[in-house]
């Protein structure tokens, strides 16, 4: 595999998370999912936060929403895919998976796995990544990055 994307997730304290990352040119039919949350890149000690795998987005953690391969105009209408990815047009046949996550309410308004910034009112910038092991092969960095924690008012 090539180096790991980087992207920041936005998250809202109080409320829950829930995203879908879309890969394009990988199947994870069968993978195994590993992501942490942690106070700066390779923070010692325990994880803010730890998801692994799980059968859906009713459950906190990391699950398969979908795996095949179908043309891009399909992926495109069907939402796996916001666009045509460079290198690709709409006729070409891809294989797109879709990597859901999900962080519950009590656990991003929880100070112990979400501290508050030094300064009150100010965004808090933590550390992510997300391990893909895909079926039968071997574990790695998918992607990673700034995890930014927006401040609330409503709890």
């Amino acid at each position: 595999m090539e180096q790991p994307a980087r992207r920041a997730l936005h998250a809202d304290r109080w409320v829950a998370l829930i995203r879908k990352l879309a890969f394009v040119d990988f199947n994870f039919t069968g993978a195994t999912f590993a992501m942490q949350v942690r106070q700066t890149y390779d923070a010692p000690g325990a994880a803010l936060i730890t998801l692994g795998t799980v059968g859906g987005m009713g459950s906190e953690g990391v699950w398969l929403d979908y795996a095949g391969t179908d043309t891009v105009l399909n992926h495109l209408a069907a939402g796996r895919l916001r666009e045509v990815p460079p290198g690709l047009t709409e006729s070409t046949s891809v294989a797109v998976s879709v990597v859901g996550i999900r962080i519950n309410k009590s656990t991003m308004g929880n100070p112990a796995n979400i501290p508050f910034p030094a300064q009150r009112g100010e965004d808090l910038t933590l550390a992510w990544d997300l391990l893909i092991t895909p079926s039968g092969g071997v574990q790695d960095k998918y992607i990673g990055g700034h995890f930014i924690v927006r401040g609330g008012a409503t709890q």
